[in-house]
């Protein structure tokens, strides 16, 4: 459910990026982000805050980790 994420939270997306969440604007539609990896575009890591749209996050991280999540743990994340 997209209302319970909350700021810190990591989330998976469905191209395979990660990135933590930084707002929720509680409106069903978007969070907006911060990128952790993105294999398709590394550039945009660390670029700032991204809006992401609810359909393309794919998993959300339920336990806190000390680092940013790869691309082994999304996978995984993607795949629950």
């Amino acid at each position: 459910n997209l209302l319970d994420l909350q700021p810190g939270m990591r989330i998976a997306l469905a191209d395979g990026a990660t990135a933590e969440v930084v707002d929720n604007p509680q409106d069903g539609m978007w969070v907006i982000c911060k990128l952790l990896t993105n294999p398709n575009n590394p550039q945009l890591v660390g670029a700032g805050e991204q809006p992401v749209f609810a359909p393309d996050i794919v998993g959300m991280e339920l336990a806190e980790c000390a680092g940013p999540i790869g691309p082994a743990e999304a996978a995984v994340l993607r795949d629950q």
